[in-house]
């Protein structure tokens, strides 16, 4: 296209995804708490998570290469999908649907600003290790933001095949807000955690890491999450282990001629709502029905996406306590960066 035609803001959060946070349905608004300013402010989703140019490159001095519309076309393939969960509140475990989900939490994952600057991350601090000499004659010198944002595109087209691969063992749920609270969505909204203790050098988080958890709101009230297949494993291996011992905590007292007593009575206070829990968080995974949080878990997977945001984190109801408590005691926090140990 023409390098004189009007720039238009492009979104690396698409959207769709934006309109199921909106403050107001009418003027299409959302709430928003700035990061670096500590402040919320409420605009339009044509503002927030979106640059001018976002998907173009100048090939030419009067020429602009665009990507924008093959970013179009992989969104409006994965958006029935998406809307279909949102519609039914369950995921319906079918093959078709979840490539289609994987698919659009590894595109989510690739595309975003935070995405784009880890490129640039990785080049100031190879620079402060080697020495920009020794990187310029590895042919790492450093980049344009026009060949920066080449790299990321050639990066987008390469990775996401195999993050979709790496992802497909991964047992799908959803998660669903209680009533009044509503999820965050982060400019870099595909948070990934391990409770595994971290490898000395490659670390716990990576897609295709044993443990990881992967979590993508996908509107105020319900979360998409992937999670390692060892996590449901060892939750149905735990879980039969606890039930096997409840029977013998309630057998205790013929089996054995043991009169019950208070310490009986505080193993089975104990077991039982463990038991329950995960009883209920099992089956709901098995349904593809979502489980409902509470306050803590709720906290805790909305710091997630503080901690991944780069700039913006929006809340359906402007609820940014959380947000402004972390960002107090982090106030130089930039979200996920890249680390070359």
């Amino acid at each position: 296209m023409p390098a004189n035609q009007a720039a238009q803001n492009q979104h690396y959060v698409p959207k769709f995804i934006l309109r199921n946070f909106l403050a107001d349905t009418k003027g299409q608004r959302v709430h928003v708490f700035r990061k670096p300013t500590q402040k919320g402010f409420t605009t339009s989703i044509d503002n927030i998570m979106a640059e001018r140019r976002f998907h173009e490159f100048h090939i030419e001095d009067n020429l602009i290469a665009s990507f924008e519309g093959a970013v179009c076309d992989i969104e409006n393939a994965l958006l029935p999908t998406y809307r279909a969960v949102l519609e039914r509140g369950t995921l319906d475990g079918s093959p078709e649907e979840k490539v289609n989900l994987i698919s659009f939490i590894a595109f989510q994952f690739v595309r975003t600003r935070a995405q784009r600057d880890l490129f640039r991350d990785l080049q100031i601090q190879l620079d402060d290790r080697l020495g920009p000499e020794v990187v310029e004659g590895l042919d790492l010198g450093p980049q344009t933001e026009e060949e920066r944002v080449l790299q990321h595109l050639r990066f987008m087209e390469e990775a996401t095949p195999g993050f979709v691969a790496a992802m497909m063992d991964k047992d799908l749920a959803l998660m669903k807000a209680p009533k009044g609270r509503s999820f965050y969505l982060s400019d870099n909204p595909v948070v990934l955690h391990n409770d595994k203790g971290k490898d000395s050098f490659y670390g716990n988080l990576g897609l295709a890491v044993e443990g990881i958890q992967i979590y993508l709101p996908l509107s105020a009230e319900l979360m998409l999450c992937a999670w390692c297949p060892t996590l449901m494993a060892g939750m149905k291996e735990q879980h039969a282990v606890d039930k096997r011992r409840l029977a013998s905590v309630m057998l205790a007292p013929f089996m054995g001629k043991i009169p019950a007593n208070d310490y009986l009575q505080k193993q089975l206070d104990k077991l039982r709502p463990i038991l329950k829990f995960r009883e209920a968080w099992i089956k709901h995974v098995a349904d593809g029905t979502p489980m409902v949080l509470n306050t803590d878990n709720m906290d805790f997977h909305n710091s997630l996406q503080v901690m991944s945001a780069s700039q913006h984190v929006v809340c359906k109801y402007a609820d940014f306590a959380l947000a402004t408590r972390f960002m107090k005691e982090n106030p130089n926090d930039k979200g996920f960066r890249f680390r070359v140990n």
